[in-house]
């Protein structure tokens, strides 16, 4: 930016900060607030109005149809209640154990009828086997969804079932409640600073991956299923 000549150049005051006009203390690390809320800091350090409002996407119309027929090849009617699953994260710390996404599925199917779709890129294709438990109807979309489609899949959504990612930012921006899981001992890294920015989400907050259980997951879905179903 300071090569370019652009005369206002905001941001925080760490590694090149001296080549920038405003420069803001960053907290972001304390993890008190929502990364949004401190990126926002940046354009009030230009005298500029903010809103605190969450903003939601515009409903996806034309991929509507594509996902409808998805849905459709795979056994869901699109009209029907149904849930998504996401069970990766970029970040290995981030990761649920693949057994208790796969012990979470079966539950859903199996003891609450609940039609469940698997989500996820193309690079995790050759993974989703360890997700599927052997015998159970389940829509694997992995690898099959464009961005767009994937917008549109998540508005039909009743709920998704993630770990931080992706995914589970997009739900929360079409407006899709999500089961979001967490597990880090640090504030930084924990869902005060990227769970998903909204109401009507259930946060599954513990010191890590491991200490959270099957059983707490799916008391959350059977509670959340019952109000929208």
């Amino acid at each position: 930016m300071w090569l370019a000549r652009i005369p206002i150049r905001v941001g925080y005051n760490r590694k090149w900060g001296s080549l920038l006009t405003h420069r803001l203390h960053a907290r972001n690390a304390l993890g008190e607030r929502h990364e949004v809320e401190y990126n926002l800091d940046l354009v009030l350090a230009l005298g500029l109005p903010v809103s605190g409002e969450v903003w939601q996407a515009p409903r996806v119309e034309s991929e509507q149809t594509e996902v409808l027929q998805l849905l459709d090849a795979h056994g869901i009617n699109g009209s029907q209640p149904f849930i998504a699953v996401h069970p990766w994260s970029s970040n290995p710390i981030k990761q649920w154990p693949v057994d208790r996404y796969r012990r979470l599925i079966r539950q859903a199917v199996q003891d609450l009828a609940i039609p469940t779709v698997v989500i996820g890129g193309a690079q995790e294709r050759e993974r989703v086997g360890a997700v599927l438990p052997p015998g159970v109807p389940v829509a694997n979309l992995v690898g099959c969804l464009t961005l767009g489609q994937l917008a549109a899949l998540l508005q039909r959504a009743r709920l998704l079932i993630s770990n931080d990612s992706g995914p589970m930012h997009l739900a929360a921006a079409v407006g899709t409640p999500t089961i979001a899981l967490f597990g880090t001992p640090d504030p930084s890294t924990g869902p005060r600073r990227w769970g998903p920015r909204g109401e009507g989400h259930t946060v599954i907050w513990k010191p890590s991956m491991e200490a959270i259980r099957v059983e707490e997951v799916f008391e959350a879905l059977k509670e959340r299923f019952a109000h929208i179903r």
